[in-house]
C-alpha cells in the first residue's frame, strides 16, 4: 500500500487540498458617509497571513471563496499535526534502545 492510500484510509485531506498559512479576519471602517461602520459594524473580510520566499504577507480571499478557503487551511492544519505525530512515532521506532547522552 502506497503512503497516499495510508492518508486516504486515515481520512486525510489531500495534499492538493490545501493551503499553507492562517485566516485572518480583519474589520475595517470604509469612511463613506451614513455607513454602518460608523457606528461600530465595521466591515469584515478574510485574509490569508503566511510567508512567501522569506517575507509575510496578507492575501484577501473574496467573500465568495472564503468557506472553501477556511476549510483549505483546516486541512493544512490537519496534515501537519498528522505529520508532526508520524515524524515522532518514526523517530522514536528508529531510535529505540539507544542510550540518552548524559548531560
Amino acid at each position: 500500500m502506497s503512503d497516499a492510500d495510508s492518508g486516504k484510509r486515515r481520512g486525510l485531506p489531500g495534499i492538493d487540498a490545501v493551503i499553507c498559512g492562517t485566516a485572518v479576519v480583519m474589520e475595517r471602517a470604509c469612511g463613506k458617509e451614513g455607513c454602518r461602520c460608523l457606528r461600530g459594524h465595521k466591515h469584515k473580510s478574510v485574509y490569508i497571513s503566511q510567508y512567501h520566499k522569506g517575507a509575510g504577507r496578507m492575501v484577501y480571499i473574496p467573500k465568495g471563496n472564503e468557506k472553501s478557503v477556511l476549510r483549505l487551511v483546516k486541512n493544512y492544519r490537519i496534515l501537519k499535526s498528522a505529520m508532526r505525530e508520524a515524524s515522532e512515532v518514526n523517530m522514536a521506532r528508529f531510535t529505540a534502545g539507544r542510550k540518552k547522552a548524559k548531560a
